[in-house]
């Protein structure tokens, strides 16, 4: 008889040793399970590298939790698209794993399919004044996070002060806990401004692209993409910055010619645009002793929510470096990054929202 081919289910998949005990890392209804194995068993789940390419920290897990959340009810319950029902999130091994669940009885589709054009279209029909309300909305979202006051420290005893007239009202340990809590709220309210438009855009580009085929048999994917590329999304400035920079790096010969050496580790950028160098060097203005990072040199670092860990984190600041020399050695001045913002307006002629 013919073995069964077919991927493992969660319970097959063998864990190592070292890993014993990562489930208790996690909240039970993350995990596989066997009061759910015969639905779970039915559904196709595969490692999510794009969003947690890493092996996921517990407190980490809260931000996927909170996305999965807002992209399902808003898929599902705020716009009502017909056959879609959200996604579902495992954790294997302190990986995650999703899988998008199948549409839902014929029914409930149709049930959706009444209420899904009295919601998406007027969107699109509305779309200028709404994105102009929901900018300042997320803006203020954003300040509220930065306004969240944490203690600085969890004294042994409650500082000596006059208790004959004022008795503190909560400790520190509760202004802690009420700020980690004021921060996950936020947090999931963001993923709930995100998803106010973001399933819509896909939905908007995949009519563009049907629309584009239908009008212009055998366009390209590519052709497609170039025509909507006007867009200026934040989250490409990372990107952006990096090619600016890589620019002006190749444009200053010293700087190149550092860029492309082996002495990036000895090498910083300040931010007055003079070299530095440090860990082992000293500065022409001073010294900062043999250091690590320089105490009066900016370097940033890019790592969003979607990014992972890279070992080192923020302290390995070789990594911005060695990208801006990749690019360097591979754009021109007269080369303009072909994602930057300049490139994507010459295509549009006018700036596109996302």
């Amino acid at each position: 008889m013919a073995k069964e081919r077919r991927f493992p289910y969660a319970r097959e998949v063998e864990i190592p040793p070292e890993l014993e005990g990562w489930e208790e890392m996690y909240p039970p209804h993350r995990l596989f399970s066997e009061e759910r194995r015969e639905w779970e068993d039915k559904e196709f789940w595969y490692q999510d590298k794009i969003h947690a390419p890493e092996p996921m920290p517990p407190l980490d897990e809260i931000f996927h939790q909170a996305w999965q959340i807002s992209l399902a009810q808003h898929t599902t319950r705020v716009f009502c698209i017909p056959p879609a029902q959200g996604i579902c999130q495992r954790m294997l091994g302190c990986y995650m794993y999703i899988c998008a669940i199948e549409p839902p009885p014929e029914a409930v589709i149709g049930e959706k399919a009444e209420r899904f054009g009295q919601r998406v279209f007027p969107v699109f029909a509305n779309y200028e004044k709404l994105w102009d309300e929901w900018l300042p909305r997320f803006q203020a979202l954003g300040r509220e996070l930065e306004a969240v006051k944490v203690p600085k420290e969890l004294p042994r005893f409650t500082p000596d002060m006059d208790f004959g007239s004022h008795v503190p009202p909560v400790s520190a340990a509760q202004e802690l806990m009420e700020a980690f809590n004021d921060v996950v709220n936020i947090m999931y309210r963001g993923w709930q401004y995100h998803f106010n438009y973001l399933n819509l855009s896909y939905l908007a580009y995949l009519m563009f692209v049907e629309a584009a085929q239908k009008v212009f048999p055998g366009i390209s994917l590519s052709a497609i993409g170039k025509m909507v590329a006007g867009a200026e999304v934040s989250m490409f400035r990372p990107e952006e910055e990096l090619c600016r920079l890589a620019r002006l790096a190749h444009a200053e010969s010293k700087v190149a010619e550092v860029l492309k050496s082996d002495r990036l580790g000895r090498v910083w950028s300040c931010r007055n645009n003079r070299l530095v160098t440090c860990g082992g060097g000293c500065t022409p203005e001073g010294t900062h002793g043999h250091q690590r990072e320089c105490t009066r040199c900016g370097i940033w670092y890019v790592q969003g929510p979607f990014v992972g860990r890279r070992p080192g984190g923020i302290a390995n600041h070789r990594e911005p470096l060695r990208s801006i020399a990749l690019v360097s050695q591979t754009r021109t001045t007269s080369q303009p990054a072909g994602t930057s913002y300049a490139d994507r307006m010459s295509v549009t002629g006018e700036r596109q929202k996302p």
